[in-house]
């Protein structure tokens, strides 16, 4: 990773937050992304989020948190996200977002700015660490959140190329060179974990077996129930609609995340029910 850019990420991410826990998704970006940061620090997961809301196995722990994979804007919540979360110019900004595009102010207005990775790939750039040997593998990791598509956009390809130098990964590069799109299309066996009696699991061990010998890693799977903590609200808005509220979103204290979901829409998610 270019070393004026790796040197903006905050500063906590290069070494072990004491007393903190990590948060885990529902998708194969967050379960890749959970296991290098476990990996490399030790970090054991005792929260899940999707849709419908937060959920928590140990509710007598005091530990903190660090979203994986999440767009969570307090800046009270560490993060490692690739989402963008800025409406604006003016927006408020998670200033303990790992997110380049949060720390390049990338916004909704400059959409086609953006760096357009999973988050797992942003976590291999700044720690540096090994790609996958094959190129099955290194599709599979580029298939990963749709990492591949801006490469075979016309109009955003000159900018995705830019963001892979940035992050030192000309080596894939090199793959999409030699693959076509349609390569990807099966280069992953799933895309989406399950949540099923409290347990977060892939849709089968084939699965998971399968992800595991392309990544060439032991994927890191909590293995504790989770119970509903916050329930979510979800909202989504177009450009239009948004510009047109009295309340800055991204300031709101009820608001966990927010992310653009393309030029002309955004998604937040509300907390409405804490269950003590």
């Amino acid at each position: 990773m270019d070393k004026i850019i790796k040197d903006m990420f905050p500063a906590w991410v290069n070494q072990k937050q004491e007393g903190h826990y990590t948060i885990y998704g529902n998708d194969v970006d967050s379960a890749y992304s959970n296991t290098l940061i476990h990996n490399l620090f030790g970090y054991e997961s005792n929260a899940y989020v999707d849709r419908n809301g937060f959920y928590i196995a140990d509710t007598t722990s005091k530990k903190e948190y660090i979203g994986i994979d999440l767009a969570v804007i307090s800046k009270d919540m560490k993060t490692w996200d690739n989402h963008v979360t800025m409406l604006n110019s003016n927006s408020h900004v998670n200033p303990n977002s790992a997110n380049i595009n949060s720390i390049l102010r990338i916004t909704h207005d400059s959409y086609f700015k953006k760096c357009a990775l999973s988050t797992a790939l942003q976590m291999i750039a700044y720690y540096d660490l090994p790609l996958p040997s094959t190129i099955e593998g290194k599709r599979a990791l580029l298939a990963i959140d749709g990492a591949h598509a801006g490469f075979y956009s016309k109009k955003f390809k000159n900018t995705y190329i830019s963001y892979m130098k940035m992050l030192g990964l000309d080596e894939l590069l090199d793959v999409l060179d030699q693959s076509k799109e349609s390569d990807f299309k099966n280069a992953l066996p799933c895309e989406s974990l399950t949540f099923k009696n409290s347990l977060v699991s892939f849709p089968t061990s084939e699965h998971q077996e399968k992800i595991e010998q392309l990544l060439e890693t032991k994927l890191y799977i909590p293995k504790q129930e989770f119970k509903l903590s916050v329930k979510f609200h979800n909202h989504y808005l177009d450009k239009s609609r948004y510009k047109q509220l009295k309340t800055d979103i991204t300031r709101t204290k009820a608001v966990f995340s927010i992310a653009a979901l393309n030029k002309d829409k955004i998604s937040f998610s509300q907390m409405t029910k804490i269950h003590k």
